[in-house]
């Protein structure tokens, strides 16, 4: 069946997962992504990486920052404390059987992010670099404190396309930064951009 009316307007929302996505010169990478690039058991784990993959292939530079690999880390000690209590992980996060585990996954995936930046020219941003600029896009955008820190690491360098599966970046607008997020966020990405 034929779609009727025109065609939505992509204001400055891509899916990442499509084959006719655009890969950008310059971009910058959100956690979201990169958390899902790198663990195995995240939901866009392979069209992240097959993403990535064609940005290597493009000789796509990456911006990112400095906290970035500090939620990686995050991420990957959490991930077995959830998996093997997913009621209380909170409480086991001092337990030193689970540190133990969550000390190999962390070590796992930084080294598997030190491997994925040797693809790609790429460059880190400090946050104190950017600090100035995140009250800004907080206030004005209402963006959380981390993802300001990222909108203005793209801002700062003048990276303005993000890779993320994170919508609320949707509240700047298409002129502040172009969004490269999963199919699945790309249909609210643009309802929020449309207000």
């Amino acid at each position: 069946m034929a779609s009727r009316g025109r065609p939505a307007l992509p204001r400055g929302v891509f899916s990442f997962e499509a084959a006719d996505c655009p890969t950008p010169e310059l971009v910058t990478l959100d956690s979201s992504f990169a958390v899902n690039a790198l663990l195995s058991g995240e939901t866009h784990h392979q069209a992240a990486r097959d993403y990535l993959e064609r940005l290597a292939d493009q000789d796509c530079f990456l911006v990112y920052s400095h906290l970035l690999e500090l939620e990686l880390r995050e991420v990957a000690f959490r991930a077995p404390l959830i998996e093997k209590f997913p009621k209380d992980w909170r409480r086991r996060r001092h337990d030193g059987r689970s540190l133990r585990r969550a000390r190999r996954l962390i070590a796992s995936t930084m080294a598997a992010w030190d491997e994925l930046l040797t693809a790609f020219g790429h460059a880190t941003v400090q946050v104190d670099a950017v600090f100035d600029g995140v009250p800004e896009l907080m206030d004005r955008y209402g963006l959380a404190s981390y993802d300001a820190v990222h909108a203005a690491t793209a801002e700062m360098y003048g990276a303005s396309h993000l890779v993320t599966t994170d919508a609320g970046f949707a509240a700047l607008p298409a002129s502040r930064l172009i969004m490269y997020v999963n199919a699945g966020r790309v249909t609210t990405c643009r309802s929020r951009r449309a207000r």
